[in-house]
């Protein structure tokens, strides 16, 4: 998996990550620490995560990524 955090100008975090190459048809789990987040595709559709989407409340957004990258700007 490559990923990458930054923190935007209002200073929220945003991660960008994706498996290589874009050929895979399997995913893997990013986990990162926040309670909210909004995911975003390369077309930007955009849907919102929550910390207890997993099934548990550990602090942590846990999401599948696969070939195509995806944006996660965590919210709280």
């Amino acid at each position: 998996m490559i990923a990458y955090k930054n923190t935007d100008e209002n200073g929220q975090v945003l991660y960008v990550a994706w498996l290589g190459p874009i050929t895979r048809a399997d995913a893997a789990p990013l986990s990162v620490a926040g309670s909210l987040a909004t995911l975003f595709d390369i077309y930007g559709a955009a849907r919102t995560v929550a910390d207890a989407d997993d099934g548990q409340t550990d602090g942590k957004i846990t999401v599948a990524i696969g070939a195509q990258p995806v944006y996660v700007r965590i919210e709280q």
